[in-house]
């Protein structure tokens, strides 16, 4: 087997040394009295309420009707402008390379931890905290605010609801886990939602049947290993041997092939550091009976009988 350690093994980013996390910091920073501006311009619906009501009391004795239909005209008029006009005044795009991991903070306090090779879309809106997810995995450390806080990938969307979550979009399919508190998911297409909750996953498949069951299959999930990758590190439990080589690639450059089905079959179990993936591969053969070749620009995993 040639040797994996001369291979790129990608690189592992911190807040500290992140670009992406320092770009959007600084492209933040001058936008604060702009979105102050832009909310006294959309003042929140108790305001225009007590205003209102407020109007039509100084008038009610001497224009009663005429000020009544006034003021619930300019209440009716301003409300659909508070809710309905959510204007995006800024947009950045977030993106890791394979293997590397960065951290961004928002404002408010919240967290995001994007994962390998991921393409994360930030729009900052006047009465939304709004994400698209476009590849990728991220997780999001929810601080709490007045505005609603919405994960977009190409299948779902996702409504925190005071949470730690983690959305992986893979071809076809989006899986949410929920480490803290709850999220709310809605498939693309349907407008039922389902309720999340920690220590549970929710694989959402738009390509399947048309049934809740089929297109938003639930299940429970030990969080805390589901998301180890934030801590660098990768947990198997009894997992296939084309899964493991499927999470190898999304780290490394290089592709591996199984050779057949029944090597396939073969089950991984134990915690592994992402930064010593290469070392994974190398030990394979004393772990499950193969033998690991070089093939082009990878590697084929094939019966150690061979």
């Amino acid at each position: 087997m040639t040797d994996p350690r001369r291979m790129p093994t990608g690189r592992t980013a911190s807040a500290s040394d992140s670009e992406p996390t320092q770009a959007a910091g600084r492209a933040t920073a001058p936008w604060p009295h702009y979105e102050d501006a832009l909310r006294h311009c959309f003042p929140d619906k108790d305001a225009l309420l007590a205003e209102a009501r407020a109007l039509s009391a100084a008038h009610r004795q001497a224009r009663r009707r005429r000020t009544q239909g006034t003021a619930l005209g300019v209440l009716a008029l301003a409300i659909a402008g508070t809710w309905w006009v959510d204007p995006a005044w800024r947009s950045e795009t977030l993106r890791t390379a394979v293997g590397e991991r960065s951290v961004w903070t928002l404002r408010d306090g919240s967290r995001i931890d994007l994962n390998t090779h991921t393409t994360l879309v930030v729009e900052s809106r006047l009465r939304s905290r709004t994400f698209r997810l476009e590849s990728g995995e991220a997780m999001f450390t929810v601080a709490h605010a007045w505005r609603p806080f919405v994960v977009h990938t190409p299948h779902s969307a996702v409504r925190d609801i005071g949470t730690v979550f983690n959305v992986r979009v893979q071809p076809g399919q989006d899986d949410v886990t929920v480490s803290e508190g709850a999220v709310d998911v809605t498939a693309r297409g349907r407008s039922d939602a389902r309720r999340v909750v920690a220590n549970q996953t929710l694989r959402v498949n738009p390509d399947g049947a048309a049934s809740a069951t089929a297109s938003m299959a639930l299940r429970t999930v030990n969080a805390g290993e589901v998301v180890a990758w934030q801590q660098g590190r990768l947990i198997f439990r009894e997992t296939p041997l084309t899964q493991v080589a499927e999470q190898i690639e999304r780290y490394r450059p290089y592709r591996l092939r199984i050779a057949d089905a029944r090597v396939g079959q073969w089950r991984l179990t134990g915690a592994y550091d992402i930064a010593g993936l290469d070392q994974l591969l190398r030990d394979l053969p004393h772990i499950v009976p193969v033998k690991v070749v070089a093939e082009g620009q990878g590697y084929l995993i094939q019966p150690a009988g061979r």
